[in-house]
């Protein structure tokens, strides 16, 4: 795929999520005063998931603006899973009693965008391997240096994304 069209999706992407951190935050843009509860929920519910799930897209497309022999292999894992997560957004019942068996939706928008970036990030890293893999032949060896930086790229991000989109969110 063309670098442009890579960017115009991650341009989109961005400003989605922008979007939905103005929602998100719709007191302090002023589009609700802080006693409007029931104008405050409404755009929370739309802008969560529109936060937490383009924020994640917006890594990934950044990413593969730098790589983009793998946008083939990532297409075909992103065709199936971003509408399941969008369905999953739509759907989730309000709210859950905060425990591990019901936890409550921006838990959930921010659990399904670590696992998206984790498993974009192993699926790039595994068709990057294979193209150094098809280019230079294969070494056993070698190729366990670029799958351990992988496995440890996708723990990662699974445990660090939640933590820094709790700091955006503040």
């Amino acid at each position: 795929m063309k670098i442009t069209k890579i960017f115009l999706l991650f341009v989109t992407s961005s400003t989605v999520f922008f979007i939905g951190y103005v929602l998100t935050n719709a007191t302090i843009f002023k589009l609700c005063f802080p006693e409007q509860y029931s104008c405050r929920g409404i755009l929370n519910s739309i802008g969560d998931p529109l936060f937490y799930g383009f924020f994640a897209l917006s890594i990934i497309f950044f990413i593969l603006l730098f790589l983009p022999r793998t946008f083939k292999v990532w297409k075909k894992f992103a065709l199936w899973f971003i509408p399941l997560a969008t369905l999953l957004f739509i759907f989730y019942p309000e709210p859950g009693s905060g425990d591990y068996f019901s936890p409550y939706p921006e838990q959930v928008f921010q659990w399904v965008s670590a696992f998206y970036v984790g498993a974009s990030l192993g699926i790039i890293l595994t068709a990057l391997i294979s193209n150094i893999r098809e280019r230079k032949g294969s070494n056993s060896l070698r190729w366990w240096w670029y799958i351990v930086p992988a496995v440890l790229l996708g723990y990662g991000a699974i445990t660090v994304l939640p933590a820094i989109l709790q700091l955006l969110w503040f």
